[in-house]
């Protein structure tokens, strides 16, 4: 259960979702990514032994920022900020070889990632399809071309993935052509220590 003094904080930051997730359009699923956010600051409380302070929180808290490619330790962080990624030189289509989207890495132990969705702004798709691996369980393929015919520039997960202190995440992916980029990212909440969000 989540703390009263959490709580109090957690209302305090409903404006800003709701603005942020105002896209949405759809109530039901915007309840559910709320519930999913508190069970993340739950899970916060447990794990940082610490309260969470909201979008500003206080050096002795921790705080919610949305999802940023610096987050994932992939190759979207290596020259940019922004959300981009290079299908590799080999062959990935039909799952030839495995593309990796992002490289597994795991995430330290005061840190804690919700993601609810993926985007695509790129004009011409290049990922047919990708694989997500959140902690030791393998989620099934997302065909991804079917975002193309519906003219939609993002999907929501069947269920928010919430990746907890020192579990691994990785995305593998089958692409149309090699070395080709993308304006491709995830849609989320990134959960740590003040000293953590506040870092570029």
């Amino acid at each position: 259960m989540v703390s009263a003094e959490s709580m109090a904080a957690l209302a305090k930051t409903y404006p800003m979702f709701y603005n942020d997730l105002k896209f949405i359009d759809n109530p039901r699923l915007e309840a559910g990514l709320v519930q999913a956010i508190r069970d993340a600051v739950e899970l916060g409380e447990h794990k940082f032994q610490q309260y969470f302070g909201g979008y500003y929180p206080a050096s002795n808290k921790f705080g919610i920022n949305p999802l940023r490619p610096a987050h994932m330790d992939h190759s979207m962080t290596a020259t940019t900020n922004r959300w981009i990624w290079t299908s590799t030189a080999a062959d990935s289509s039909g799952w030839a070889t495995v593309d990796s989207m992002v490289a597994q890495f795991s995430l330290d132990d005061n840190e804690i990632m919700l993601i609810y969705g993926i985007f695509n702004l790129s004009p011409v798709q290049n990922t047919i399809e990708i694989q997500i691996k959140p902690g030791n369980v393998t989620l099934p393929v997302m065909q991804l071309q079917p975002m193309r015919i519906k003219q939609d520039p993002f999907i929501f997960l069947p269920n928010p993935i919430l990746i907890e202190p020192r579990s691994t995440f990785q995305v593998d992916a089958s692409a149309i052509s090699q070395s080709t980029a993308e304006e491709f990212g995830f849609l989320g909440y990134f959960f740590a220590p003040c000293s953590t969000l506040i870092t570029r």
